[in-house]
């Protein structure tokens, strides 16, 4: 995780292979629950493009604050269906997953 200063707030940054561990994981946890492993890559490949744009603009010195928190906040959803997978049912990580 890095985190990234933007007008005097700092906002945490996933970074593309933290991502593809993220989701490697997501994968083992929502197969028990019967979600399609499609629907995950496609939820992955969605979150690294974003992971991508934004590092870019990262690099350029210009990231965007929504960008970052909107990046921040599926990031962190995923992160809490893999710690808590008993507050999650199948039905709802697969919702979850179209929504990103």
């Amino acid at each position: 995780m890095t985190k990234v200063k933007i007008n005097e707030v700092k906002i945490e940054f996933m970074e593309e292979e933290e991502a593809v561990s993220l989701f490697d994981d997501l994968l083992q946890r929502v197969e028990r629950d019967g979600v399609s492993r499609k629907l995950v890559e496609k939820a992955e490949k969605k979150i690294l493009k974003r992971t991508r744009k934004a590092q870019k603009t990262i690099n350029k010195g210009k990231p965007s604050p929504e960008q970052l928190r909107s990046l921040r906040e599926s990031t962190k959803l995923l992160e809490d269906i893999i710690k808590h997978p008993n507050r999650y049912s199948g039905k709802v990580t697969e919702e979850v997953l179209k929504v990103l």
